[in-house]
């Protein structure tokens, strides 16, 4: 049949044009049903398009895609090009549309596609549209005006798919017709949809630049896979999609004036794509989220938008987050669900100083877009330590600036064991109750700056509430992360190995702050006295240049000095050893830069 093809294509220098759509038909008429409407479908509308678009509509249209463009490509009448594009010969398209033209040479109303603007145009403002018409594709490359009364789809009872672009209407359609499968209508003139259309069968509903400011997913819209709604200028509020099971892909781009999302946008099973860019008076999307599907989150350019929603369980298939020009302020620790994470992206988010630990624990994040061009790549899983002896609950770690002020990081371990957990008291406490303070300057054997400080000291009974202070030097004046990894050994067992993460933004002499305390039990001996010690190390992601990820050299930073610390307060003195005397230091002085004049290991009582 191909050869056949090929052949009448070759002879068309030859053959008078009146006698080419005959041979050409042989091909045709060799094809089973589903092929014979396919081949039509992408003669009429389809050439030169994308071959995933052309597949999602005419899945949508009941059609078998995948072996239909196999067989038409085997027999030569059409191919798929390496961009990707469908692309038929300009005889075998106009055969295609001579097939359609013939079903009523004289009403286009009659006929089961339409494409041709002028036959269209007809059609609606005239009322001659039948139950034969199937498909419709209006791209007004004229600016066409259509002055209508909004009733000629009412008897299109069996149109499947309605695409109009760039078109003017009088008025907005009256009726539409409940067969439909895809409805395409850019700027879509009316501020609903009809009220007594019924969209059980529609798959595809898209309407950008429309003057929707109602949509109602009411309880039909059973079928529905893609939403895309960008660009309406005059929707305010998305109300719920729990009648929406099946959709796929949410696209609200662009919708200027939109206020509220319903928070069932966060529960659905099927949603692989959320875009929401540019919803510049968006403050929330939503309170919690649990996405099972959700593959890419797209929120830049939100500019109000100032909180993430929580994460309730582990979402496997997020590969991509987007949160750039936004007022996010912090994102919450359960971000550490989103397990499939690869790329998180942050730029210009002015108010976000800080990111949760439990970034550090994604198995697959590798690149974070920070603020400014500054790219960072983490390390790979042979570069850096992840291990997790017991498991671990929420922690949290202070940030002290230079001007005293607080932040601070919170630090997630999904993996919790009753028996083995250390836990964070709150910082607050810090402020008000009496603890031992070990100070350590630190330095290494030529004198430069240390990466890893340590503290040995005896325990029993109970492990006492550890604090933990440092001070850190960057080596650039740039926005940077910190990664911080601190390790716990009884009796030389490593019982917690974990680690921290934090955003510096040009901070010049920053401090930070955790405090532990164990409630592991059986783990040591409560009479007999039992060795500790308390690790603490500073790191770095690999850092990148644009978006190229080329690498660069970056000078790592140094810990300048530490200060390890045991309350005084819920610790017995007589419970715990060590081998320097204790001293006061002020609190106010110990957030400052301690004394250099401090022996290297020393103790304190704060008061």
């Amino acid at each position: 049949m191909g050869y056949e093809c090929n052949s009448a294509l070759d002879k068309y220098e030859r053959i008078p044009h009146e006698k080419i759509h005959e041979i050409l038909k042989v091909s045709y008429d060799g094809l089973e049903e589903n092929e014979k409407q396919i081949f039509l479908d992408i003669a009429c509308f389809f050439n030169t398009c994308g071959v995933g678009y052309v597949t999602s509509v005419l899945r949508a249209h009941g059609f078998h895609v995948k072996d239909g463009l196999r067989v038409l490509v085997d027999r030569s009448l059409l191919k798929i090009d390496a961009s990707g594009c469908v692309r038929m010969h300009d005889l075998i398209r106009d055969t295609g549309r001579e097939i359609v033209r013939q079903e009523s040479t004289v009403e286009p109303g009659r006929r089961s596609r339409l494409w041709f603007e002028e036959d269209i145009v007809h059609v609606l403002e005239e009322n001659t549209g039948t139950d034969k018409i199937e498909f419709i594709k209006l791209e007004g490359y004229n600016n066409i005006q259509v002055q209508w009364n909004g009733k000629a789809l009412k008897e299109m009872k069996n149109l499947r798919i309605l695409i109009i672009e760039n078109t003017t209407f009088s008025t907005g359609p009256e009726h539409l017709p409940n067969s439909l499968r895809v409805l395409d209508w850019s700027c879509y003139p009316s501020p609903s949809l009809p009220a007594d259309f019924n969209p059980k069968r529609v798959e595809l509903l898209l309407m950008p630049e429309s003057c929707l400011q109602i949509f109602q997913p009411y309880n039909m819209f059973e079928s529905l896979s893609v939403l895309s709604i960008e660009d309406c200028q005059f929707l305010t509020d998305l109300p719920s999609l729990r009648e929406v099971p099946l959709l796929a892909y949410l696209c609200i781009d662009n919708c200027t004036n939109l206020v509220k999302i319903d928070g069932s946008i966060g529960f659905l099973d099927k949603l692989q794509l959320l875009s929401a860019k540019r919803c510049s008076k968006l403050k929330i999307l939503a309170p919690c989220v649990m996405l099972p599907s959700l593959e890419i989150l797209d929120l830049r350019g939100c500019t109000c938008l100032d909180s993430f929603p929580e994460v309730l369980g582990k979402m496997e298939n997020i590969k991509e987050i987007y949160l750039d020009e936004t007022a996010i302020e912090t994102l919450p620790c359960s971000i550490g669900n989103f397990v499939g994470l690869q790329l998180l992206s942050l730029r210009k988010c002015g108010r976000l100083h800080q990111l949760p630990g439990s970034i550090c624990i994604l198995p697959k994040v590798k690149v974070i877009f920070g603020f400014g061009h500054v790219v960072y790549r983490f390390w790979e899983e042979n570069q850096y330590e992840q291990e997790l002896s017991l498991e671990v609950s929420p922690r949290s770690m202070v940030v002290v600036d230079g001007d005293l002020d607080f932040t601070y990081i919170d630090m997630y371990y999904p993996h919790i064991s009753p028996n083995n957990v250390i836990q964070v008291c709150s910082p607050n406490l810090l402020l008000h109750h009496d603890f031992i303070l070990l100070f350590k300057k630190l330095a290494s054997k030529d004198g430069s700056r240390c990466r890893k400080s340590s503290m040995h000291f005896s325990f029993r009974n109970k492990f006492p509430k550890i604090a933990v202070c440092c001070s850190v030097l960057p080596s650039l004046k740039i926005t940077m992360i910190l990664i911080l990894k601190l390790g716990v050994l009884i009796n030389g067992t490593k019982i917690f190995s974990s680690s921290c993460n934090y955003l510096f933004t040009q901070t010049w002499n920053p401090k930070l702050w955790c405090d532990l305390e164990s409630k592991a039990e059986g783990m040591f001996s409560e009479q007999e006295w039992n060795e500790a010690e308390i690790l603490f190390e500073l790191g770095y992601p690999t850092p990148c240049a644009g978006l190229t990820m080329s690498l660069h050299n970056f000078a790592e930073g140094r810990l300048n000095w530490t200060l390890f610390g045991v309350y005084e307060e819920g610790n017995n003195k007589e419970d715990i050893k060590f081998k320097d005397p204790m001293s006061t230091f002020s609190f106010c002085n110990m957030l400052m830069e301690p004394p250099s004049s401090l022996p290297s290991c020393l103790y304190y009582v704060v008061k």
